[in-house]
């Protein structure tokens, strides 16, 4: 039973946890497909960053894995269930910190075109440098505005949570009780989650 403090104290070594933020124990939860793991190909092609980057605090301070701004890991349950509603949700993803990436982008374009084509000008064989500066500073421009920069997890898991997912795994909690606290806790990973909307501007 909790203390006055709202707090549990265990048996066996004396540590001494908030009560709110226990959640059900791993038998009572119902089966649920698991999350999907990144690998190097998601890193590669998906610009997924690795699990370690992905860490951040759900909203009872429990680190868990955010998903990525493309939901890449989405739980394939998830992705069959809301099917449009994905393309959505990436695009409300991407939008974070996307005028930052844009920005630096254009700088990179201009840090090696400039000189490029002021070489070209001036020098005859400077058009070989211009093209080499093209591809390269094309290429990282690409790399950027595809990048997860400006893109922290915390941002992400606010903006899936309000839409109702759970920023964990993706799954609804639009129908989930609320506890004293104001959270809701996820069926599929435990993570909890406060100031759920009534509804989901992405289905």
């Amino acid at each position: 039973m909790p203390s006055d403090d709202g707090c549990v104290v265990c048996a066996e070594c004396g540590a001494a946890w908030k009560a709110v933020r226990i959640t059900a124990p791993h038998w009572d939860r119902p089966v649920l497909p698991g999350i999907e793991r990144g690998g190097w190909w998601h890193r590669l092609i998906g610009s997924v960053p690795k699990d370690r980057d992905l860490l951040t605090p759900d909203d009872r301070g429990r680190y868990v894995r955010s998903l990525d701004s493309r939901l890449v890991l989405l739980p394939a349950d998830r992705r069959a269930e809301v099917g449009e509603s994905v393309v959505a949700m990436r695009r409300r993803l991407r939008g974070i910190g996307r005028i930052g990436r844009f920005v630096v982008a254009l700088i990179v374009l201009a840090v090696f075109l400039v000189p490029g084509v002021m070489l070209a000008r001036t020098e005859p064989s400077g058009w070989i440098f211009l093209a080499v500066a093209a591809g390269v500073s094309l290429l990282l421009a690409v790399g950027i505005l595809r990048g997860t920069t400006w893109l922290p997890p915390r941002k992400m898991v606010r903006s899936l949570s309000d839409a109702g997912w759970c920023g964990s795994c993706g799954r609804d909690i639009l129908a989930l009780p609320v506890a004293e606290d104001g959270c809701v806790t996820c069926r599929g990973c435990s993570a909890s989650w406060r100031r759920v909307p009534s509804t989901s501007p992405t289905g």
